[in-house]
């Protein structure tokens, strides 16, 4: 599947999806060197979001078992809200570095949605609009899948700002990168 077309902005790599919750890097004793050494480079801000591809591979072979790296990718007009709505988000930071696209190859790429606020990063799987959509599409919950096409994110986004979730949280359309072969 290729990118949306226009010009992408790069939101950060994680070590494991994007939205997992505990990718447990931090209890990982082997990688905290690792982590540090980033850390003190400004290549990774808090909530485990990486600069640049290269760190947060360096992390991913230093982990105790086996994650994918991924890679969040915003088009322009969403980079600029998420600056607006959540200048204090670890994405923003990355954003503020204006790094542009196109995002470096994968194993796999596709549309996804973000839900964030603050330092939180939710999948849209855990949403009852999420979970109605994983059953209608026949789509696995867990991890967080791909969806089917640009005007599917949309639907999602819409839908997700309806549900009530009780925390400042913005929903977005991002493009997601997988790179599991980080050597």
């Amino acid at each position: 599947m290729a990118p949306p077309a226009g010009e992408l902005w790069c939101g950060g790599f994680h070590v494991g999806h994007p939205a997992a919750t505990a990718s447990g890097l931090d209890e990982d004793e082997r990688l905290q060197p690792v982590l540090a050494g980033l850390r003190a480079a400004r290549r990774l801000w808090s909530c485990s979001t990486f600069v640049d591809l290269e760190g947060a591979c360096a992390a991913a072979r230093a982990c105790r078992r086996p994650l994918d790296v991924h890679g969040i990718w915003f088009a322009t007009r969403t980079a600029a809200a998420l600056l607006r709505e959540c200048p204090d988000a670890p994405v923003a930071a990355t954003l503020r570095l204006r790094l542009p696209g196109p995002p470096p190859a994968g194993v796999a790429a596709g549309f996804d949605v973000l839900g964030i606020g603050g330092d939180m990063c939710l999948p849209w799987t855990r949403e009852d609009a999420g979970i109605e959509l994983c059953r209608e599409l026949g789509l696995p919950g867990k991890p967080p899948p791909f969806l089917p096409d640009m005007k599917v994110a949309n639907r999602l986004v819409r839908a997700l700002e309806d549900d009530a979730l009780g925390a400042p949280v913005l929903w977005v359309r991002c493009w997601r990168t997988v790179h599991s072969a980080c050597s």
